[in-house]
């Protein structure tokens, strides 16, 4: 059998396998589906959405199993870290709000910068700021690493502890960074990568607001003053706070991949 991912160098290999007859599985990460998913909709044996908001775009065939299990990512730990315990470990006060920043291995420059500014205005003197930068910029903003009121890293790898320690995240919208945000549970202010494909990132995230489970701030609009206008609203609304986490967590899939896993093999079974 043959299980393409979506990406356009897929879409040859999979027709191909379809007219010889191999089963043919495709999984869609993103709300708005790709061109090769959506083409291959109808001739695929078996869809599995990330998103379960991809169906209203898809037209799978008369025999297309559709299964909306998630993204696969590697899934909390059993049982999940306390939350007490994970600041803990990071010297973190108990009492202290902690905000985590994270854009990707890469890094997120627009991210970065906004919140380099507000670093430097004092913005986040009522919050632990866990800040992942990228490989590629950490040596930019190294300089703010200051433990534990201000934890500076190039990419948290592991991402349990930081996810653990949480209260809300600001990220950008990829499509296995909202399927760990859900698993987790973790209220977010997403802000998407505007050059991304097909625009796929900003349909995630408005996926993801109307969910109830993130707050969705375009790029273009991205402050430093407004960034901090929504982070101390949502810091200073516990209830509001639960809500989103509640929705977040309700959208979790954190065993995808072993589910993903068993249907495909079905396949060849």
């Amino acid at each position: 059998m043959v299980l393409g991912t979506g990406g356009y160098a897929a879409g040859p290999v999979l027709y191909w396998s379809y007219r010889s007859g191999i089963p043919v599985a495709v999984q869609e990460q993103n709300a708005y589906p790709g061109l090769t998913t959506r083409w291959l909709a109808r001739k695929a044996d078996q869809v599995h959405l990330g998103f379960p908001e991809a169906l209203d775009h898809l037209k799978p065939g008369a025999t297309t199993a559709v299964y909306e299990y998630g993204n696969p990512i590697t899934p909390p730990p059993t049982p999940p870290p306390q939350r007490s315990a994970a600041k803990g470990g990071l010297g973190i006060p108990q009492q202290q709000p902690v905000v985590l920043v994270v854009g990707g291995s890469q890094g997120a420059m627009a991210i970065n910068e906004t919140v380099a500014e507000l670093v430097r205005s004092d913005g986040f003197a009522d919050v632990v700021l866990l800040w992942s930068t990228g490989h590629h910029t950490w040596k930019t903003y190294a300089q703010f690493h200051e433990p534990p009121r201000r934890i500076v890293k190039a990419f948290w790898d592991p991402v349990a502890q930081a996810y653990a320690a949480a209260d809300i995240v600001v990220s950008r919208a990829g499509a296995m960074t909202t399927a760990e945000l859900c698993a987790w549970g973790l209220p977010s202010i997403l802000i998407p990568l505007p050059s991304a494909a097909a625009n796929h990132q900003t349909k995630n995230a408005q996926a993801m607001a109307r969910a109830g489970a993130a707050v969705h701030i375009a790029e273009s609009e991205l402050s430093s003053a407004g960034l901090m206008n929504v982070l101390n609203s949502l810091m200073s609304d516990a209830a509001k706070l639960g809500q989103m986490a509640a929705a977040a967590t309700s959208r979790g899939r954190p065993d995808a991949a072993r589910k993903i896993a068993r249907e495909v093999l079905r396949l060849v079974g």
